[in-house]
């Protein structure tokens, strides 16, 4: 369990840990860094994915 502050740096940091959580459990059979960064980049698109559809919130995300 973790605690972030009620900004927006706390946002961020919360969901690049469970970004980067996500990809760790999904990249089991990861044998190399390449083959985790394509795990870390498609869990990437479907957090931002995810977070867009929620369509209620006045707002996108986006990676740069």
């Amino acid at each position: 369990m973790a605690y972030y502050p009620l900004n927006a740096i706390g946002l961020h940091v919360a969901l690049d840990s469970v970004r980067v959580r996500s990809a760790v459990a999904a990249a089991d059979s990861a044998e190399t860094l390449a083959e985790f960064m394509e795990v870390l980049s498609a869990e990437t698109a479907e957090l931002v994915a995810a977070i867009n559809a929620a369509g209620s919130l006045d707002f996108n995300v986006s990676v740069a």
